[in-house]
């Protein structure tokens, strides 16, 4: 350490004793005494005539002290480099270990301040607005037509389905919605295998048969517009389960195999006007027939065949479907799906006689 007085004297002292460092000085007027540790240091300065005023800072690498009297001045700068390079290679390891937590402290702290510091102001603005918690998630306007009709439902349908596909493939239920799903979104190869899916667990299931009877339909539909590669994956994989039969072939022949069953009846009148409108009439009396040759009439499939009817998958038919609902009621008397709507009273207020 060099010490400057105004007066140009300059003393200095140094001892070195281990990792500190003392160093002494002495001007006219003023003692100086500096005692220099690894990031640390402390300075002394003394008079017999008084104090003087010291001025201190320090950078990264340099400490600086000025000591200032009237007339006199002491400037002293110094490092802590020399410090370090006494220390062992353990100790100095240990040095820098604990100046990088020191730093990461710091920076710890400070984004914990900046943060505290954002919360107060979003907490401020919020009493501003109406007194809302500043942490609690804003919330949607609740509209019931937008909560009913979401934008992409078949994209939504999906996310349900893919859960099933993987806990509930052992079920044909499942494979028979991921068709419907795929066959809405025109995913030929999807649809495939949808269909060797269900066809797997049960070939004959009633419900499989007018998705194989749509998916032929469709694949004449979208001929020349497929990429060959497809066209000949999905020609080979349906082959056996087709027999390389048309769609109206498929269910006139579902018909003849299975024509004593009402759901299969069902199925196959539906397909029958899907390919054909203008069999109208000969589907509508397949389907709705509930003669006593024709086994498995359910509650269940007698609805199916009520509904059907109503939504129009059979053309407008409303006498067909006054027609069936009666004979249903009579069968299931206590069904209230086939219950007659009963017409309101017009002497249902009271009057005054007066």
């Amino acid at each position: 350490m060099i010490t400057t007085s105004a007066s140009g004297q300059q003393d200095m002292i140094t001892t070195n004793q281990g990792a500190e460092r003392l160093l002494c000085g002495q001007t006219r007027e003023l003692n100086v005494c500096c005692v220099v540790r690894p990031r640390s240091w402390t300075f002394v300065v003394w008079s017999d005539q008084g104090a003087g005023r010291l001025l201190c800072g320090q950078t990264r690498e340099l400490n600086v002290c000025c000591v200032v009297r009237p007339g006199s001045w002491t400037f002293v700068v110094w490092s802590d480099q020399g410090a370090e390079q006494n220390l062992a290679p353990a100790d100095l390891k240990k040095l820098r270990n604990k100046q990088r937590k020191a730093r990461r402290k710091a920076e710890l702290e400070k984004q914990q301040a900046a943060q505290a510091q954002e919360k107060r102001e979003q907490h401020n603005k919020s009493r501003q607005q109406g007194d809302a918690e500043p942490d609690a998630p804003q919330q949607d306007e609740l509209v019931p037509e937008k909560l009913a009709r979401i934008e992409d439902p078949l994209e939504h349908a999906i996310k349900f389905l893919q859960p099933l596909q993987t806990l509930a493939a052992h079920r044909i239920e499942t494979h028979l919605m991921a068709f419907q799903i795929y066959y809405r979104k025109q995913k030929p190869l999807l649809m495939l295998q949808s269909i060797k899916r269900a066809h797997r667990l049960d070939p004959s299931h009633s419900e499989l048969h007018p998705c194989l009877v749509i998916f032929l339909q469709s694949l004449s539909r979208w001929k020349g517009t497929l990429d060959h590669p497809v066209a000949m994956v999905i020609s080979q994989e349906m082959e056996p389960i087709t027999k390389d039969r048309s769609a109206h072939q498929l269910n006139k022949q579902f018909l003849g195999n299975l024509s004593h069953l009402l759901d299969a009846r069902f199925e196959a009148a539906r397909m029958m006007h899907h390919l054909d409108s203008s069999t109208q009439q000969e589907a509508i009396t397949l389907a709705t027939s509930l003669n006593k040759d024709i086994g498995n009439i359910t509650l269940k499939t007698c609805v199916k065949v009520l509904q059907a009817l109503r939504n129009g998958e059979f053309g407008h038919c409303p006498a067909a479907v006054q027609d069936y609902q009666v004979r249903c009621h009579a069968r299931f008397p206590y069904a209230q799906a086939f219950r007659p709507t009963s017409p309101l009273c017009d002497n249902n207020h009271i009057t005054d006689s007066n």
